[in-house]
């Protein structure tokens, strides 16, 4: 039976070493990073250190399996990351990429961070295993990737990506759903593409604790028209214009559930590279997600979106963060909270109306209230109260509470002291 690759729509190649003017000042080493809001959407936030100044990279010696149309290995963002799995198309051991696909999924999971040309990878520690399973047409058969599932397993992967779907049932899959079972009761992450036919299924077989389907976000982080959902489906990322390595030293944003299962799987190494395996790394990201749909699953979102940093805070303790984060300094003068109250970050893991109070001896000198959508942080201004006016005068040092809370959602306290300059 003939495979279909997810379809990935090539919208933009660019050059090695372009640095768009739009570019973070803040990610200057890789000077495409700014165009990789996939990452800032996934909250991936400062888990890409591998600077000495930096924490020591997460994921390190990570092997994820890339069952695809072969990566371009001389790539310079993948250079040194890709080890060479066996070509089930050509027969040999050169899974080399003639189509781009392949190579597009690579980068998202493992580009080099750092190193001053294109961009990153969700885990740039990890290694790549790759292993052709897709012609240059991106056909294939399910015997073939059977064979390569079966490949990674035997070659010592630990997590395997599958941007693949089918282009019609047949009796053949069975063998890919033995070959994913074989790899789960290995200890092995499987991560599938939902399909872009906008099906109300995921297109890939899952088996429960076996696979974790993912669907595809637009940049609106709202559900990408074409990405499939419902029935199997366990959670979504960004799958809209999504950039990443292409064969010829380029780039190129593509689009399609193929580069939102890339996302989880680099997720999913750096877990591993925490210790957890198998259904447990399934079980972490799925718990971790951001609940940006219907409150629960549910069948557009599954379990919600992609979090990177919640997956990793806390994974190998097995905590998992609280549903709010407070961001304000922890020091602030006293004429400007009586006067102008005080900005506080609220960061929510699912939409609701989030409300911030400061209280200094018990009283309430400052509140405020703002919506969040359960996928960005929000700031919160809050105004003073008539008790500000009372207690926020005089006295050279005053100690307080920043208190921040969600319908629904433990609050959270962040201690605070106000300065009388």
């Amino acid at each position: 039976m003939l495979v279909r690759v997810v379809l990935a729509a090539v919208a933009l190649v660019l050059a090695l070493g372009a640095s768009p003017a739009t570019m973070s000042a803040s990610a200057a080493e890789d000077p495409l990073r700014g165009l990789q809001w996939a990452l800032d959407a996934i909250h991936l936030g400062d888990l890409l250190g591998t600077s000495k100044s930096k924490p020591p990279p997460v994921g390190q010696g990570v092997i994820v399996a890339v069952v695809d149309s072969g990566v371009d290995r001389a790539h310079p963002d993948l250079a040194g990351r890709v080890l060479s799995g066996p070509d089930l198309i050509e027969d040999d051991a050169n899974p080399d990429d003639a189509q781009g696909h392949g190579t597009h999924v690579a980068g998202i999971i493992a580009a080099i961070a750092d190193n001053g040309i294109g961009g990153a990878g969700v885990a740039p520690a990890a290694q790549v295993l790759a292993v052709r399973v897709l012609n240059d047409r991106n056909i294939g058969s399910a015997r073939g990737v059977a064979r390569g599932i079966n490949a990674a397993i035997d070659a010592g992967a630990d997590v395997i990506n599958l941007s693949l779907n089918w282009s019609e049932p047949n009796e053949d899959l069975s063998l890919v759903t033995a070959a994913m079972q074989r790899a789960a009761d290995a200890g092995i992450v499987v991560i599938v593409a939902a399909g872009n036919d906008a099906k109300s299924h995921c297109e890939e077989p899952v088996l429960e604790r076996v696979a974790l389907c993912v669907g595809a976000l637009d940049s609106g982080l709202q559900l990408a028209p074409f990405s499939s959902h419902g029935q199997g489906l366990g959670l979504v990322a960004p799958g809209s214009q999504v950039l990443s390595t292409y064969p010829g030293e380029r780039y190129a944003r593509m689009s399609g559930t193929s580069q939102a299962a890339a996302q989880a799987s680099g997720v999913a190494a750096l877990l591993v590279g925490l210790g957890l395996r198998g259904d447990k790394v399934l079980q972490r990201l799925t718990d971790s997600a951001r609940d940006i749909g219907v409150r629960g699953y549910d069948a557009l979102t599954g379990y919600g979106l992609l979090d990177a940093g919640r997956a990793v805070d806390g994974a190998a303790e097995g905590r998992i963060p609280p549903y709010l984060r407070i961001g304000a300094a922890q020091r602030s003068a006293q004429r400007s909270v009586r006067q102008n109250g005080l900005r506080v970050r609220c960061d929510a893991a699912r939409a609701g109306l989030c409300r911030v109070r400061v209280r200094v001896r018990g009283a309430v000198v400052a509140s405020g209230s703002l919506n969040v959508n359960g996928a960005e942080a929000v700031t919160v201004r809050t105004k003073p109260t008539r008790a500000a006016r009372r207690i926020l005068n005089g006295k050279r040092e005053l100690k307080g509470l920043i208190e921040v809370a969600l319908t629904g959602s433990p609050g959270v306290r962040q201690p605070l002291v106000l300065r009388r300059r």
